[in-house]
């Protein structure tokens, strides 16, 4: 193997590991982006369930929920066990 050869299978291995990276990267700030509107979602819930709004606490909650199913689904949540990172 020439040493030509051996660089181009270098730069090969160093492209997929960068591409790997910024897959990881975006997978982490999309999951992180979620945590954050879930959070935002429970505060909304708990304040249009105190002051009797109980559409629009279904409509947020219906948001939050799908937002958990995503996390669940990503690993991130534990099944049962709606407030567990």
């Amino acid at each position: 193997m020439t040493q030509e050869e051996m660089e181009n299978i270098a730069n090969l291995i160093a492209d997929k590991l960068w591409e790997k990276q910024m897959q990881l990267e975006t997978e982490s700030e999309e999951t992180e982006n979620k945590i954050g509107e879930m959070s935002k979602l429970e505060t909304m819930l708990s304040i249009y369930e105190q002051s009797e709004q109980y559409k629009k606490a279904y409509e947020v909650k219906m948001r939050l929920d799908k937002i958990k199913k995503e996390l669940t689904e990503a690993g991130v949540l534990k099944e049962n066990n709606e407030n567990q990172l």
